[in-house]
């Protein structure tokens, strides 16, 4: 099999014919770059190199297993530090089975899709009553005041005597500070 050198501001190594691997170092500029390409022609190929020489890979195509459920993308030791997705970006679990959308300030999650939490400590929406928080589509708030307690009821025949004006208003009163607050969350409609 015949092979061919090309040296011009870059060195190429394949086949004479072109058609099965082409491998470019590429020393043109103040970083080395060395790509690998399926053609010498190709627009989607696999490219290592920075100007710190650190050798980090850039993909210019899809990047695709040789199979279903094969590999990882790190390891319980070895971890990916951050994930960088375009807009619009999906993240697709089992072919659709369960999705994340992405677009301008939204994360859609696809129906009829659950979300199982642990039982054992539990979880929490929120960990500061300053952050906020807003439930179908209300505007987000953070934890509200405090409803002051209603009266105290009585047994027996003390039962009959917290029947009073005063306490029937202060019941009232604090039934309707309960729902305000559930309506400026969005759990219950406001109308």
């Amino acid at each position: 099999m015949s092979q061919q050198v090309e040296i011009y501001r870059s060195l190429n190594f394949h086949k004479s014919s072109g058609a099965a691997l082409s491998i470019k170092v590429d020393c043109s500029t103040s970083a080395t770059i060395i790509s690998i390409l399926p053609t010498t022609t190709a627009t989607e190929y696999i490219a290592f190199g920075s100007s710190t020489l650190a050798m980090s890979p850039r993909v210019f195509g899809a990047m695709i297993p040789g199979s279903s459920d094969v590999g990882a993308l790190g390891s319980a030791t070895l971890m990916w530090s951050d994930l960088f997705l375009a807009s619009g970006a999906v993240v697709n679990f089992n072919n659709g089975n369960v999705t994340l959308t992405h677009s301008a300030g939204v994360l859609t999650l696809s129906d009829a899709c659950n979300i199982a939490i642990g039982a054992t400590t539990g979880t929490k929406l929120g960990t500061a009553t300053t952050q906020k928080l807003g439930l179908y589509n209300a505007a987000p708030i953070a934890q509200q005041t405090h409803v002051a307690d209603a009266p105290a009821g009585g047994t027996g025949a003390a039962a009959g005597g917290w029947d009073t004006a005063a306490n029937r208003d202060s019941a009232i009163a604090t039934i309707n500070a309960i729902l305000v607050r559930l309506e400026t969350l969005g759990i219950v409609a406001s109308a």
